[in-house]
């Protein structure tokens, strides 16, 4: 993975002039390897989903692909796989649903891979997040479908009527497309700062009831609102590099504080960084924000910023939750900074190409502060598990901070596939006790899941008379569900002792 941090730079900083070129080094990157496409097709969502007011500019760059006989039909699958991946691991990401209702209209994917994801998921364990993908994605839906759909919207804004961060007001069969990206109506006061449309924000500031400290009515389905830090109309002006407004809001005395800045450094626009600069506003606390973004100039200039103090030993676990490939390498390389271990924050993120990537820096992932991580190994996410399954020493026995392994969570997750596997591997503790002195087998006959359990019977080394600190075995707890068919799996097992 040597070339990732090369793939994120060029990607971040895509532009017209660039597209061509881009495509010749993508082309050759995925030549070199059949797996190589599919760290393409991650990358250029990452990034395509940060820039989703500018996406244009990836669109073109995946058709460039495409014309590639090599490539054309496979960049649909790839990119259709790892947008299911996304949403299963940041599946509140209003960046990844606007940008997928784009490829979805530009016929950059199909809709029936996100429909089947719908379809499997229990829209009532899945709280607020549910109604999200349903809004922004149910012009695709079949007519014949539409109204189940509508019906479970209408169900969570009755549910969630007093919640501020929620769609409340929308009519879901009169909701325009375009409030998707735009996050509000055309000719609003946000909208006119976001396009720096200093004719219709005047119109606003006439108003008697205007004031140049106001904050912006929260906006639900913008992508960028949550980002926009303390969100007057001076920070968002900041954000959204709006120079015209910012200037006027400026002139009339708008507060302009540390938040400012911030907002200031996601924009990049140096002429609005200039002025908070003048305000010395600038502080640490900009870094997150010109990695969010992928700032890199500025990013640098903060760091040699003399009022800017911050350890190079701590700039590692700053960088990493933003998963910039191109800043921990020249971190590692060029200012000898030492790759401590920072894997579970990549785990977390579903990031498969950052663990590999980050493996030639620190090949040793046991030393990772895994007490309270082991169950990011249990995902219900076979690339990964087998990824790290690859690693050469990997730990297949750690425990959490309740003791609980990988068998458990596999279990819980109703992951047979990689429960088989884990057994099959013959290094695991197959009868590791929680703190509750719960194996396994105990989690699947609470669950009274057939499969686990037949599955866990069948391995010799699985021992089905072990007690519980409630003094219970498994078999006891399934005498309790009465299921015949697992009772059965229990009397034809040879190494059951019945008293």
């Amino acid at each position: 993975m040597e070339e990732l941090p090369e793939i994120q730079y060029r990607l971040a900083r895509l532009s017209e002039n660039d597209i061509d070129d881009t495509v010749s080094y993508l082309i050759s990157f995925s030549l070199s390897k059949i797996e190589n496409l599919s760290i393409i097709a991650r990358q250029i969502i990452k990034f395509s989903a940060i820039r989703v007011n500018s996406c244009d500019i990836y669109i073109k760059l995946i058709s460039k692909l495409e014309e590639d006989d090599s490539i054309k039909d496979r960049m649909k699958q790839e990119l259709e796989k790892y947008i299911i991946n996304r949403f299963t691991y940041h599946y509140m990401d209003k960046f990844l649903l606007s940008l997928v209702r784009i490829y979805i209209q530009q016929s950059i994917i199909s809709f029936e891979p996100i429909k089947t994801f719908l379809e499997k998921i229990d829209y009532q364990d899945f709280h607020i997040i549910y109604p999200y993908y349903i809004l922004f994605l149910y012009e695709f839906f079949p007519e014949s479908e539409q109204y189940r759909y509508k019906h479970i919207f209408m169900q969570y804004q009755t549910k969630y009527q007093n919640l501020q961060d929620f769609p409340l007001n929308i009519d879901i069969d009169n909701f325009k497309p375009s409030t998707c990206i735009s996050g509000d109506q055309e000719d609003s006061l946000y909208m006119s700062i976001k396009n720096d449309d200093f004719e219709l924000f005047s119109s606003y500031t006439t108003l008697p009831n205007f004031t140049v400290n106001d904050h912006i009515d929260y906006k639900p389905l913008d992508p960028y609102f949550p980002y926009i830090t303390d969100p007057t109309s001076i920070n968002a002006a900041a954000f959204f590099g709006s120079k015209t407004i910012f200037k006027f809001l400026i002139s009339n005395n708008a507060d302009i504080t540390q938040f400012t800045a911030m907002n200031a450094v996601a924009s990049g626009n140096t002429e609005i960084i200039r002025i908070c600069f003048q305000h010395k506003l600038l502080d640490f606390k900009c870094i997150p924000y010109s990695l969010k973004f992928y700032r890199h100039d500025i990013y640098h200039w903060l760091l040699d910023m003399p009022n800017i103090k911050i350890p190079m030993s701590n700039l590692i676990k700053t960088v990493a939750p933003y998963g910039d490939a191109y800043i921990l390498k020249e971190l590692i390389e060029e200012f000898n900074v030492p790759a401590i271990n920072v894997y579970k924050i990549f785990i977390l993120m579903g990031d498969y190409d950052l663990v590999r990537f980050y493996l030639n820096y620190n090949p040793n992932i046991n030393e990772m502060e895994m007490k309270e991580y082991a169950f990011l190994f249990s995902a219900n996410d076979g690339e990964m598990i087998d990824l790290l399954l690859s690693i050469p020493g990997i730990n297949v026995n750690v425990v959490n901070y309740d003791k609980e392994t990988f068998l458990h969570k596999l279990v819980e997750a109703n992951n047979y596939k990689y429960l088989q596997k884990f057994l099959d591997m013959g290094v695991i503790d197959c009868n590791a006790q929680t703190r509750a002195g719960e194996t396994p087998l105990h989690w699947a006959a609470h669950k009274n899941d057939l499969i686990s359990i037949q599955i866990l019977l069948n391995h010799e080394k699985v021992d089905p008379n072990i007690t519980a600190k409630n003094m219970r075995t498994a078999y006891d707890i399934s005498l309790i569900n009465k299921t015949p068919e697992i009772l059965e799996l229990y009397k034809k097992c040879p190494r059951m002792e019945f008293n």
